[in-house]
């Protein structure tokens, strides 16, 4: 997929949004490395759609430890994802 994203913006990057309302498991350590060192050559900052309490807990615990070089963000609306986005380009 990363190479889809890349083409996609024609491989400049830009801001992401995606919605994972309906994603049931958590990345493990691999997925998340992966993530960490792709992200950036697609995204300039990424807003995360989930309505899950655990995920929303655990996606913020991770980046305030880690400090991701994209931005990450979650909401539980599109609308709210994407005024974020367009307000932080």
């Amino acid at each position: 997929m990363t190479a889809a994203f890349v083409e996609i913006t024609d491989g400049v990057p830009r801001p992401y949004m995606c919605d994972n309302r309906y994603i049931t498991g958590i990345v493990n350590k691999e997925e998340q490395a992966y993530i960490n060192d792709n992200i950036g050559k697609f995204a300039t900052r990424s807003a995360l759609i989930t309505s899950s309490p655990l995920i929303r807990l655990l996606v913020n615990s991770y980046t305030s430890v880690f400090k991701p070089e994209v931005p990450i963000r979650l909401f539980k609306s599109e609308d709210q994802a994407i005024k974020w986005l367009k307000a932080n380009r």
